[in-house]
Protein backbone atom coordinates (compact mmCIF):
# COMPACT_ATOMS: atom_id res chain seq x y z
CA UNK A 1 0.00 0.00 0.00
CA UNK A 2 0.88 3.65 0.27
CA UNK A 3 0.69 6.38 2.89
CA UNK A 4 -0.96 9.80 2.81
CA UNK A 5 1.11 12.60 4.36
CA UNK A 6 0.61 16.31 3.87
CA UNK A 7 2.41 18.89 5.98
CA UNK A 8 3.12 22.64 5.84
CA UNK A 9 1.10 23.14 2.65
CA UNK A 10 -1.37 25.92 1.80
CA UNK A 11 -4.36 24.86 -0.28
CA UNK A 12 -6.37 27.70 -1.84
CA UNK A 13 -9.58 27.42 -3.87
CA UNK A 14 -9.37 23.65 -3.69
CA UNK A 15 -12.19 21.09 -3.90
CA UNK A 16 -15.04 20.98 -6.43
CA UNK A 17 -18.14 22.68 -5.12
CA UNK A 18 -20.83 20.56 -6.76
CA UNK A 19 -19.08 17.19 -6.92
CA UNK A 20 -19.49 15.02 -3.82
CA UNK A 21 -16.24 13.41 -2.75
CA UNK A 22 -14.02 16.02 -4.39
CA UNK A 23 -12.85 17.48 -1.12
CA UNK A 24 -9.78 19.57 -0.40
CA UNK A 25 -8.22 16.55 1.37
CA UNK A 26 -9.81 13.17 1.89
CA UNK A 27 -9.21 9.79 3.53
CA UNK A 28 -11.50 7.35 1.72
CA UNK A 29 -12.19 3.79 2.95
CA UNK A 30 -8.69 2.89 4.11
CA UNK A 31 -10.13 0.65 6.79
CA UNK A 32 -12.66 -1.00 4.51
CA UNK A 33 -9.84 -1.86 2.11
CA UNK A 34 -7.86 -3.49 4.94
CA UNK A 35 -5.16 -0.83 4.91
CA UNK A 36 -4.93 0.16 8.59
CA UNK A 37 -1.21 -0.64 8.39
CA UNK A 38 -0.81 2.41 6.15
CA UNK A 39 -2.33 4.80 8.66
CA UNK A 40 -2.04 3.46 12.24
CA UNK A 41 0.38 5.07 14.71
CA UNK A 42 0.54 8.28 12.70
CA UNK A 43 1.85 6.68 9.51
CA UNK A 44 -0.54 8.91 7.53
CA UNK A 45 -1.42 12.43 8.58
CA UNK A 46 -2.51 15.95 7.75
CA UNK A 47 -0.41 18.36 9.83
CA UNK A 48 0.16 22.10 9.93
CA UNK A 49 -1.64 22.87 6.67
CA UNK A 50 -3.76 25.89 5.70
CA UNK A 51 -7.03 25.55 3.76
CA UNK A 52 -8.13 28.93 2.46
CA UNK A 53 -11.23 29.90 0.45
CA UNK A 54 -11.90 26.30 -0.51
CA UNK A 55 -14.89 25.28 -2.62
CA UNK A 56 -15.65 22.12 -0.61
CA UNK A 57 -14.58 21.47 3.00
CA UNK A 58 -11.04 21.26 4.36
CA UNK A 59 -10.49 17.74 5.77
CA UNK A 60 -12.73 14.67 5.38
CA UNK A 61 -12.24 11.32 7.12
CA UNK A 62 -14.40 8.61 5.54
CA UNK A 63 -14.40 4.92 6.34
CA UNK A 64 -10.94 5.19 7.88
CA UNK A 65 -9.62 4.46 11.37
CA UNK A 66 -6.69 6.19 13.10
CA UNK A 67 -6.60 9.32 10.91
CA UNK A 68 -4.34 12.04 12.35
CA UNK A 69 -5.40 15.66 11.75
CA UNK A 70 -3.34 18.11 13.80
CA UNK A 71 -2.34 21.76 13.67
CA UNK A 72 -4.35 22.68 10.57
CA UNK A 73 -6.17 25.94 9.81
CA UNK A 74 -9.35 26.23 7.73
CA UNK A 75 -10.27 29.78 6.75
CA UNK A 76 -13.40 30.61 4.78
CA UNK A 77 -13.78 27.00 3.66
CA UNK A 78 -17.19 26.19 2.18
CA UNK A 79 -19.36 23.72 4.05
CA UNK A 80 -18.42 21.83 7.19
CA UNK A 81 -14.65 22.22 7.61
CA UNK A 82 -13.29 19.20 9.55
CA UNK A 83 -15.68 16.42 8.67
CA UNK A 84 -15.99 12.82 9.88
CA UNK A 85 -18.29 11.49 7.23
CA UNK A 86 -20.39 8.45 7.94
CA UNK A 87 -20.05 6.76 11.33
CA UNK A 88 -17.80 3.67 11.10
CA UNK A 89 -14.67 5.83 11.47
CA UNK A 90 -12.83 5.16 14.76
CA UNK A 91 -9.95 6.78 16.62
CA UNK A 92 -9.70 9.82 14.35
CA UNK A 93 -7.51 12.41 16.10
CA UNK A 94 -8.42 16.07 15.60
CA UNK A 95 -5.99 18.06 17.73
CA UNK A 96 -4.91 21.70 17.71
CA UNK A 97 -6.92 22.64 14.63
CA UNK A 98 -8.51 26.02 13.91
CA UNK A 99 -11.70 26.59 11.88
CA UNK A 100 -12.51 30.22 11.06
CA UNK A 101 -15.54 31.68 9.30
CA UNK A 102 -16.96 28.56 7.66
CA UNK A 103 -18.93 29.57 4.55
CA UNK A 104 -22.42 28.21 3.83
CA UNK A 105 -22.56 25.69 0.98
CA UNK A 106 -25.89 25.47 -0.88
CA UNK A 107 -25.49 22.12 -2.66
CA UNK A 108 -23.96 19.61 -0.23
CA UNK A 109 -25.77 18.24 2.83
CA UNK A 110 -28.86 20.00 4.08
CA UNK A 111 -27.06 21.36 7.14
CA UNK A 112 -24.09 22.67 5.12
CA UNK A 113 -26.12 25.87 4.86
CA UNK A 114 -25.20 26.38 8.53
CA UNK A 115 -21.67 24.95 8.43
CA UNK A 116 -19.71 23.64 11.38
CA UNK A 117 -16.06 23.98 12.13
CA UNK A 118 -16.15 20.31 13.20
CA UNK A 119 -18.89 17.90 12.08
CA UNK A 120 -19.31 14.39 13.50
CA UNK A 121 -21.79 11.55 12.77
CA UNK A 122 -21.86 10.17 16.33
CA UNK A 123 -19.91 10.20 19.58
CA UNK A 124 -16.67 9.21 17.90
CA UNK A 125 -13.07 10.37 17.63
CA UNK A 126 -10.61 12.33 19.73
CA UNK A 127 -11.18 16.09 19.69
CA UNK A 128 -8.57 17.95 21.74
CA UNK A 129 -7.36 21.55 21.88
CA UNK A 130 -9.32 22.70 18.83
CA UNK A 131 -10.90 26.12 18.24
CA UNK A 132 -13.83 27.19 16.06
CA UNK A 133 -14.34 30.92 15.40
CA UNK A 134 -17.18 32.67 13.59
CA UNK A 135 -18.92 29.49 12.39
CA UNK A 136 -22.65 28.80 12.42
CA UNK A 137 -21.76 25.78 14.57
CA UNK A 138 -18.49 25.21 16.35
CA UNK A 139 -19.24 21.48 16.66
CA UNK A 140 -22.25 19.80 15.09
CA UNK A 141 -23.25 16.22 15.90
CA UNK A 142 -25.73 14.98 13.33
CA UNK A 143 -26.13 11.31 14.13
CA UNK A 144 -26.00 8.91 11.18
CA UNK A 145 -28.01 5.71 11.34
CA UNK A 146 -26.13 2.45 11.83
CA UNK A 147 -22.48 2.80 12.79
CA UNK A 148 -22.80 6.46 13.73
CA UNK A 149 -25.58 5.77 16.24
CA UNK A 150 -23.58 2.91 17.78
CA UNK A 151 -20.44 4.98 18.40
CA UNK A 152 -19.59 5.92 21.98
CA UNK A 153 -16.58 6.89 24.06
CA UNK A 154 -15.78 10.18 22.32
CA UNK A 155 -12.74 11.97 23.76
CA UNK A 156 -13.66 15.67 23.88
CA UNK A 157 -11.24 17.81 25.87
CA UNK A 158 -10.08 21.44 26.03
CA UNK A 159 -11.89 22.67 22.94
CA UNK A 160 -13.22 26.20 22.40
CA UNK A 161 -15.78 28.03 20.29
CA UNK A 162 -15.73 31.81 19.91
CA UNK A 163 -18.41 33.98 18.28
CA UNK A 164 -20.29 31.00 16.80
CA UNK A 165 -24.02 30.56 16.41
CA UNK A 166 -23.83 27.36 18.46
CA UNK A 167 -20.66 26.40 20.29
CA UNK A 168 -21.82 22.77 20.38
CA UNK A 169 -25.01 21.53 18.74
CA UNK A 170 -26.60 18.08 18.73
CA UNK A 171 -29.54 17.67 16.38
CA UNK A 172 -31.50 15.48 15.67
CA UNK A 173 -32.01 13.70 19.03
CA UNK A 174 -29.44 11.11 20.02
CA UNK A 175 -28.04 9.49 23.15
CA UNK A 176 -24.78 7.51 23.03
CA UNK A 177 -25.23 3.87 24.03
CA UNK A 178 -22.75 4.15 26.93
CA UNK A 179 -21.77 7.10 29.17
CA UNK A 180 -19.43 9.73 27.71
CA UNK A 181 -17.44 12.32 29.66
CA UNK A 182 -16.50 15.65 28.07
CA UNK A 183 -13.55 17.60 29.50
CA UNK A 184 -13.00 21.35 29.46
CA UNK A 185 -14.99 23.29 26.87
CA UNK A 186 -15.01 27.08 26.57
CA UNK A 187 -17.65 28.95 24.58
CA UNK A 188 -17.25 32.72 24.32
CA UNK A 189 -19.87 35.08 22.90
CA UNK A 190 -21.77 32.40 21.03
CA UNK A 191 -25.50 32.80 20.46
CA UNK A 192 -25.96 29.46 22.26
CA UNK A 193 -22.98 27.89 23.97
CA UNK A 194 -24.28 24.32 24.09
CA UNK A 195 -27.47 22.95 22.54
CA UNK A 196 -28.95 19.47 22.78
CA UNK A 197 -32.31 18.79 21.24
CA UNK A 198 -32.48 15.54 23.19
CA UNK A 199 -29.71 13.48 24.75
CA UNK A 200 -28.31 11.77 27.82
CA UNK A 201 -25.50 9.47 28.99
CA UNK A 202 -23.26 12.53 29.21
CA UNK A 203 -21.26 14.25 31.93
CA UNK A 204 -19.69 17.62 31.13
CA UNK A 205 -16.73 18.56 33.33
CA UNK A 206 -15.32 22.06 33.73
CA UNK A 207 -17.29 23.82 31.00
CA UNK A 208 -17.08 27.61 30.84
CA UNK A 209 -19.70 29.67 29.06
CA UNK A 210 -18.92 33.37 28.78
CA UNK A 211 -21.18 36.17 27.54
CA UNK A 212 -23.37 33.86 25.47
CA UNK A 213 -26.89 34.62 24.33
CA UNK A 214 -27.87 31.39 26.06
CA UNK A 215 -25.42 29.23 27.93
CA UNK A 216 -27.25 25.88 27.78
CA UNK A 217 -30.39 24.67 26.06
CA UNK A 218 -31.50 21.06 26.46
CA UNK A 219 -34.96 20.30 25.18
CA UNK A 220 -35.37 16.68 26.34
CA UNK A 221 -33.27 14.66 28.77
CA UNK A 222 -33.05 10.88 28.41
CA UNK A 223 -31.33 9.85 31.65
CA UNK A 224 -32.71 8.30 34.80
CA UNK A 225 -32.37 9.11 38.48
CA UNK A 226 -28.92 7.69 39.17
CA UNK A 227 -27.10 9.10 36.15
CA UNK A 228 -24.05 11.32 36.63
CA UNK A 229 -24.66 15.09 36.73
CA UNK A 230 -25.13 16.53 33.27
CA UNK A 231 -22.72 19.30 34.30
CA UNK A 232 -20.03 19.21 36.95
CA UNK A 233 -18.11 22.37 37.93
CA UNK A 234 -19.81 24.62 35.41
CA UNK A 235 -18.78 28.28 35.08
CA UNK A 236 -21.18 30.94 33.77
CA UNK A 237 -20.00 34.51 33.18
CA UNK A 238 -22.51 37.18 32.25
CA UNK A 239 -19.97 39.94 31.67
CA UNK A 240 -16.18 40.08 31.62
CA UNK A 241 -16.26 43.85 32.21
CA UNK A 242 -15.68 44.40 35.95
CA UNK A 243 -17.33 47.82 35.76
CA UNK A 244 -20.52 46.57 34.06
CA UNK A 245 -23.80 46.80 35.92
CA UNK A 246 -25.71 44.50 33.60
CA UNK A 247 -24.93 41.20 31.91
CA UNK A 248 -23.65 41.01 28.36
CA UNK A 249 -25.29 37.58 28.14
CA UNK A 250 -28.84 36.51 27.46
CA UNK A 251 -31.33 35.42 30.08
CA UNK A 252 -32.07 32.82 31.25
CA UNK A 253 -28.60 31.33 30.99
CA UNK A 254 -29.70 27.73 31.49
CA UNK A 255 -32.81 26.46 29.75
CA UNK A 256 -33.00 22.96 31.19
CA UNK A 257 -35.24 20.13 29.93
CA UNK A 258 -38.93 20.76 29.72
CA UNK A 259 -40.11 17.28 30.65
CA UNK A 260 -37.72 15.16 32.73
CA UNK A 261 -37.31 14.77 36.50
CA UNK A 262 -33.60 13.92 36.61
CA UNK A 263 -31.64 17.06 35.61
CA UNK A 264 -28.67 17.58 37.95
CA UNK A 265 -25.90 20.19 38.02
CA UNK A 266 -23.21 19.57 40.64
CA UNK A 267 -20.95 22.58 41.06
CA UNK A 268 -21.77 25.88 39.35
CA UNK A 269 -20.06 29.27 39.64
CA UNK A 270 -22.13 32.20 38.34
CA UNK A 271 -20.50 35.62 37.94
CA UNK A 272 -21.71 39.02 36.77
CA UNK A 273 -25.20 38.17 35.64
CA UNK A 274 -26.39 41.07 37.83
CA UNK A 275 -30.18 41.36 37.48
CA UNK A 276 -30.52 38.83 34.64
CA UNK A 277 -32.15 35.55 35.65
CA UNK A 278 -29.94 32.48 35.34
CA UNK A 279 -32.01 29.28 35.77
CA UNK A 280 -35.19 28.18 34.02
CA UNK A 281 -36.70 24.89 32.91
CA UNK A 282 -39.38 22.21 33.07
CA UNK A 283 -41.79 24.66 31.47
CA UNK A 284 -43.98 21.92 30.02
CA UNK A 285 -44.45 19.53 32.94
CA UNK A 286 -43.40 21.39 36.12
CA UNK A 287 -40.77 18.68 36.64
CA UNK A 288 -37.93 18.95 39.17
CA UNK A 289 -34.41 20.26 38.48
CA UNK A 290 -31.62 19.58 40.98
CA UNK A 291 -28.67 21.84 41.82
CA UNK A 292 -25.90 21.67 44.39
CA UNK A 293 -22.60 23.44 45.19
CA UNK A 294 -23.62 26.72 43.55
CA UNK A 295 -21.71 29.99 44.00
CA UNK A 296 -23.22 33.38 43.13
CA UNK A 297 -21.10 36.49 42.48
CA UNK A 298 -22.71 39.75 41.37
CA UNK A 299 -25.76 37.77 40.27
CA UNK A 300 -28.97 38.75 42.04
CA UNK A 301 -31.60 36.87 40.00
CA UNK A 302 -31.03 33.16 40.45
CA UNK A 303 -34.17 31.60 39.00
CA UNK A 304 -37.16 32.62 36.95
CA UNK A 305 -40.55 30.95 37.14
CA UNK A 306 -42.18 33.28 34.62
CA UNK A 307 -44.74 31.81 32.28
CA UNK A 308 -47.92 29.81 32.43
CA UNK A 309 -45.90 26.84 33.71
CA UNK A 310 -42.42 26.41 35.15
CA UNK A 311 -40.55 23.73 37.04
CA UNK A 312 -39.45 23.06 40.61
CA UNK A 313 -35.84 23.84 41.56
CA UNK A 314 -34.49 21.46 44.18
CA UNK A 315 -31.60 22.90 46.18
CA UNK A 316 -29.77 19.86 47.51
CA UNK A 317 -27.37 21.63 49.88
CA UNK A 318 -28.71 25.13 50.55
CA UNK A 319 -26.44 27.04 48.15
CA UNK A 320 -29.35 28.14 45.95
CA UNK A 321 -32.06 29.03 48.47
CA UNK A 322 -30.32 29.08 51.86
CA UNK A 323 -32.36 26.05 52.94
CA UNK A 324 -30.73 22.61 52.92
CA UNK A 325 -32.99 20.50 50.76
CA UNK A 326 -34.72 23.74 49.74
CA UNK A 327 -37.13 24.38 46.87
CA UNK A 328 -38.26 27.08 44.47
CA UNK A 329 -41.57 26.84 42.61
CA UNK A 330 -43.92 29.20 40.84
CA UNK A 331 -45.53 31.71 43.20
CA UNK A 332 -49.01 30.55 44.13
CA UNK A 333 -51.07 32.03 46.96
CA UNK A 334 -52.15 28.60 48.20
CA UNK A 335 -48.52 28.09 49.36
CA UNK A 336 -48.17 31.41 51.22
CA UNK A 337 -47.97 29.81 54.64
CA UNK A 338 -47.61 32.20 57.58
CA UNK A 339 -45.10 30.03 59.48
CA UNK A 340 -42.23 31.05 57.17
CA UNK A 341 -42.05 27.73 55.36
CA UNK A 342 -42.25 29.60 52.04
CA UNK A 343 -40.93 33.09 51.34
CA UNK A 344 -42.78 35.23 48.82
CA UNK A 345 -41.35 38.34 47.21
CA UNK A 346 -37.67 37.33 47.30
CA UNK A 347 -36.18 39.13 44.30
CA UNK A 348 -33.60 36.36 43.76
CA UNK A 349 -36.39 34.11 42.53
CA UNK A 350 -38.33 35.91 39.80
CA UNK A 351 -42.04 35.05 40.00
CA UNK A 352 -40.99 32.26 42.35
CA UNK A 353 -41.58 31.06 45.87
CA UNK A 354 -38.67 29.74 47.95
CA UNK A 355 -39.61 27.06 50.48
CA UNK A 356 -37.67 25.09 53.08
CA UNK A 357 -36.94 24.30 56.71
CA UNK A 358 -33.68 24.53 58.64
CA UNK A 359 -33.60 20.78 59.19
CA UNK A 360 -34.17 20.00 55.50
CA UNK A 361 -37.35 18.06 56.15
CA UNK A 362 -39.66 19.96 53.79
CA UNK A 363 -40.76 18.32 50.55
CA UNK A 364 -42.30 20.04 47.54
CA UNK A 365 -43.82 17.95 44.83
CA UNK A 366 -45.76 18.31 41.60
CA UNK A 367 -49.35 17.08 41.86
CA UNK A 368 -50.64 16.26 38.38
CA UNK A 369 -54.43 16.34 38.11
CA UNK A 370 -55.89 14.85 34.94
CA UNK A 371 -58.78 12.83 33.47
CA UNK A 372 -61.27 15.01 35.30
CA UNK A 373 -64.97 14.23 35.07
CA UNK A 374 -67.05 15.56 33.50
CA UNK A 375 -64.83 16.15 30.47
CA UNK A 376 -66.20 19.67 30.12
CA UNK A 377 -63.77 20.69 32.90
CA UNK A 378 -60.88 20.28 30.49
CA UNK A 379 -59.52 23.63 29.37
CA UNK A 380 -60.74 25.45 32.46
CA UNK A 381 -58.63 26.88 35.28
CA UNK A 382 -58.40 24.80 38.44
CA UNK A 383 -59.12 26.74 41.64
CA UNK A 384 -56.87 25.49 44.46
CA UNK A 385 -57.60 26.45 48.07
CA UNK A 386 -55.58 25.70 51.22
CA UNK A 387 -55.55 27.38 54.65
CA UNK A 388 -52.74 29.55 53.23
CA UNK A 389 -54.78 31.00 50.35
CA UNK A 390 -56.45 30.47 47.00
CA UNK A 391 -55.05 30.68 43.49
CA UNK A 392 -55.76 29.52 39.96
CA UNK A 393 -53.81 26.85 38.06
CA UNK A 394 -54.09 27.01 34.29
CA UNK A 395 -54.99 23.92 32.27
CA UNK A 396 -51.98 22.63 30.31
CA UNK A 397 -52.92 21.64 26.78
CA UNK A 398 -49.68 19.69 26.16
CA UNK A 399 -50.12 17.23 29.02
CA UNK A 400 -53.90 17.71 29.24
CA UNK A 401 -54.16 18.40 32.92
CA UNK A 402 -53.23 20.71 35.79
CA UNK A 403 -49.83 20.85 37.51
CA UNK A 404 -50.07 21.89 41.16
CA UNK A 405 -47.12 22.71 43.45
CA UNK A 406 -47.84 20.71 46.60
CA UNK A 407 -45.96 20.94 49.92
CA UNK A 408 -45.63 17.69 51.83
Amino acid sequence: GGVFRLRNVQLTRSGQAGNFGRYSSHWHHYTMAGRNIDIINGASYLKDNVYRDTFQRAVVVHGTDYATVTGNVAYRAKGHNFFTEEGPERYALFEGNLAVAAVPHPILLGDDSTPAGFWIPGFTGWHRHNLAVGCANGWKLNVQAGAGARQSGMDFHNNSAHACGFGWRLFPPHQPPTPNVFGTFVAFRCSTCMFYYSSGNLNHLDHRFIECGRAIHLNHYMNGLHAAPFFTDLVLVGSIDPSARSANAGSPAIHSPKDDEHWLVSGMHVSNYHDSAVLFGCFQTACTMRYERTVWVNSTRRTTSTGPLSGIFHDLDGTLTGFPNGWVSGDKAFNHWEDGVCIAGDSRFVDGLACGLADGSLRLRRLFVHDAEPWQLDGKDLLVTTPAGTDRVAFDTKTFGWHVYAIA
